[in-house]
């Protein structure tokens, strides 16, 4: 089954000169339920954005983003937040915690934008909270937390919905190696357990390899795509 189907996607920017700067060129691509695929490429390739097309936090030029057989495109703001809070988990390489909640109150916080009844919201958050080893660091606030715990409450807020598609932007990048294989480790077990599809950006050549398929972009473009383990 295809949870996420890609078309002809292009994206630009203006620039200061007539010709707009074009960063992703006529991209297509499908990823099936339960596939994890890696996005690799050189600083400016154009894999973060398009992350964020794929996210729904720009829209593109021409082409569509389908997930769940419903066009990203189609949705008006409302209707496109609702989705992507419903269906779409995003990990951020900077975290994005909110400073003045602790971490539990920082994973509650998707459950309660849905308005989830609060027992549910309590189970949920504490069930993640004890998959990611953070039970007994649920009170403190991000800066009290180190960057793997930082990253790791970033990880339980996006998996607390129980999204269909994971969204990883250099979930490792912050972090140091050890820190960040622990992370990658922790990451793939809980996204394997799940089922779950998961699309991870990454210059990390050892993430990318424990992915099922990468694809490459250079320049916009998609130029390769391989299989992983």
């Amino acid at each position: 089954m295809k949870i996420l189907q890609v078309k002809n996607l292009v994206k630009s920017y203006p620039q200061t000169s007539d010709n707009p700067l074009t960063v992703i060129f006529d991209t297509s691509f499908d990823v099936c339920q339960g596939e994890t695929v890696a996005i690799t490429g050189h600083s400016g390739s154009g894999k973060t954005t398009l992350m964020a097309l794929l996210a729904g936090l720009d829209t593109p030029d021409s082409g569509s983003v389908m997930i769940r057989g419903e066009k990203l495109g189609k949705m008006d703001e409302d209707r496109l937040a609702r989705f992507r809070a419903e269906w779409i988990g995003i990990i951020f390489q900077q975290f994005h915690l909110m400073p003045h909640l602790t971490a539990k109150e920082n994973i509650m916080l998707p459950l309660e934008i849905l308005k989830y009844k609060s027992e549910d919201i309590e189970r949920r958050a504490n069930r993640v909270l004890r998959q990611v080893g953070l039970d007994k660091r649920k009170d403190h606030l991000p800066s009290q937390l180190s960057g793997g715990e930082s990253q790791r409450v970033a990880i339980a807020r996006a998996l607390v919905v129980e999204p269909s598609l994971l969204l990883a932007d250099e979930p490792t990048g912050n972090l140091d190696t050890n820190t960040g294989e622990q992370v990658a480790d922790l990451l793939f077990d809980l996204v394997d357990s799940s089922g779950m599809t998961m699309i991870v950006v990454t210059h990390n050549i050892e993430l990318a390899a424990r992915c099922r398929r990468n694809l490459k972009f250079e320049h916009g473009r998609l130029q390769a795509a391989s299989m992983g383990n």
